[in-house]
């Protein structure tokens, strides 16, 4: 029979760091459109145009990732709860006597 083990204090942050990272993430794609949306004012032409494009594309798949880490990070939190939950349901069973 296979087990497995949860660590749910290890989950929890595993799972702070993860959120971290993609706020930080978050952050730097916002300083990176105003940056490329802001050459327009230096830089025009098909390259300029495409480049942005570009980006916005990429933005639009990297904000979909961000919400499916979100959406992970949610439902692992609400496993490690359960988890810890049912330890404590467990603990209070009385065996034998």
């Amino acid at each position: 029979m296979a087990g497995f083990e949860i660590r749910t204090g290890e989950m929890r942050s595993t799972f702070r760091e993860l959120e971290s990272l993609r706020n930080q993430d978050q952050e730097l794609i916002r300083k990176l459109k105003i940056q490329i949306l802001g050459l327009d004012s230096v830089w025009e032409g098909e390259a300029q145009k495409a480049l942005v494009e570009k980006f916005q594309k990429g933005e639009a798949d990297m904000a979909r990732f961000h919400e499916a880490l979100a959406a992970y990070i949610r439902i692992t939190e609400q496993a490690a709860d359960e988890a810890e939950a049912l330890d404590r349901q467990l603990a209070g069973l009385p065996f034998g006597n």
